[in-house]
């Protein structure tokens, strides 16, 4: 069941990064004010629940649900540039990610221009029989603050976007933030909050006693599959205002 469990949780936490590149002009759905307020980084409903090394966990109860948000918050041994690159992959999600199979650029119909700070992904997680794969789409939304370099990702389920996956259960409610800060040129503070209501029926208390083990475990991969080269040589890139256009891989011609 534990198993079970880490392989459901880790779809709901992923969702969140590897999805990342060009995919929309279109604007980001607007955010509920529960969800900004729930996922503020300096609420003081976050109870800490366990550290373990650089990586600290806090869970709060989430305002008219039964499933708790979590917050991870980590200082990692490597370049923000590196980072951002791994969490802006777009097939970087079962590098990193438990249990995740499958996750890609999610093209909408009768799409404008490509922009990479507006886009969505798609991500399927694997759960073992006799349960169904679950599966995601999410919007994506990546800023930056060019005084403090920091940069902040988004990422939201859209209601309206379902998968043609008929093997997976998709979930539809789903918030994440993702804030990375540099703290000297090989190191940076990672933070992580998400709530999700998960589809189907699993037991809230269930859910919630797994919510600690998956961030850490991700967490730590995160750091290691940083180390790639492909992701050591990415580039950040951006325009005038120092706002982020995209992301470049060295590799690439």
């Amino acid at each position: 069941m534990n198993q079970l469990m880490r392989s459901f949780i880790c779809l709901i936490f992923f969702l969140q990064p590897s999805l990342a590149f060009p995919e929309t002009t279109s604007p980001p759905n607007t955010q509920p004010s529960n969800t900004d307020t729930q996922l503020n980084e300096h609420s003081q409903d976050w109870q800490q629940s366990e550290t373990h090394k650089n990586i600290t966990i806090y869970t709060r109860h989430y305002k008219d649900s039964n499933f708790d948000a979590f917050k991870a918050v980590a200082k990692i041994d490597q370049s923000i540039e590196s980072i951002f690159a791994v969490i802006s992959d777009p097939t970087s999600c079962p590098l990193w990610v438990d249990n995740c199979i499958e996750s890609y650029n999610y093209i909408k119909h009768q799409q404008e221009k490509p922009q990479f700070k507006n886009r969505y992904g798609y991500a399927l997680s694997h759960l073992p029989w006799p349960f169904k794969n679950r599966d995601l789409i999410v919007n994506i939304v990546t800023s930056n603050n060019p005084d403090t370099n920091e940069i902040t990702i988004t990422m939201s389920s859209d209601k309206d976007l379902i998968s043609d996956n008929e093997e997976a259960v998709h979930i539809t409610d789903s918030h994440t933030k993702y804030i990375l800060r540099p703290i000297k040129k090989n190191q940076t503070e990672f933070v992580w909050m998400q709530h999700t209501e998960p589809a189907g029926k699993l037991p809230a208390w269930l859910v919630n006693s797994m919510i600690i083990s998956l961030p850490l475990n991700s967490t730590t991969n995160l750091e290691n599959i940083a180390k790639l080269k492909k992701y050591q040589d990415a580039m950040i890139e951006f325009d005038s205002q120092k706002q982020i256009q995209g992301l470049k891989f060295r590799l690439e011609n």
